[in-house]
């Protein structure tokens, strides 16, 4: 598995923050698609959704927070929704790596770049990311699902 270190730019992104159960995220995915065709909006990336609790320990559980959204191209002008709305996220250092298969087993993947930033000298500072590349809404087998996950870093030399 390669891990690279990257500047992700800065982005405008539409989305819709959630606190529940994890199996929320489709339903959630099918609005947030549903409104990007509806309001024909220019998309400029992939669906993610941000962490900001421990999946592993919640994955079962009805309070887990994390935003769902899709990186969305400039210059637009987009009425925000009770449930949707846009915001600039910050161009920030993250290390990253592409997960293979269905999401069952990507916790190995996240355990490999936290360990690569512990060796190579970087603090770990916010939030994982994962963006959904291939995600199951776009293959018919979850084995050909891609999944990037981007933990945001900062280089302690």
């Amino acid at each position: 598995m390669d891990i690279e270190d990257k500047i992700v730019p800065d982005q405008m992104i539409a989305v819709i923050k959630h606190k529940g159960p994890l199996s929320d995220i489709g339903v959630l995915t099918a609005r947030l698609l549903g409104w990007v065709e509806t309001e024909e909006i220019e998309t400029a990336g992939d669906v993610f959704a941000i962490y900001y609790n421990n999946i592993k320990r919640f994955k079962d559980a009805d309070d887990v927070v994390y935003d769902l959204g899709i990186p969305i191209a400039d210059g637009q002008e987009i009425d925000e929704t009770p449930l949707l709305t846009v915001e600039k996220l910050i161009e920030h250092r993250v290390l990253s790596a592409v997960h293979n298969g269905p999401l069952d087993n990507i916790r190995a993947i996240y355990e490999e770049i936290a360990e690569f930033a512990d060796e190579n000298h970087y603090d770990i500072i916010g939030s994982p990311q994962e963006n959904y590349i291939k995600s199951i809404y776009d293959v018919e087998n979850p084995e050909d699902m891609v999944t990037e996950i981007q933990l945001p870093v900062i280089k302690m030399d």
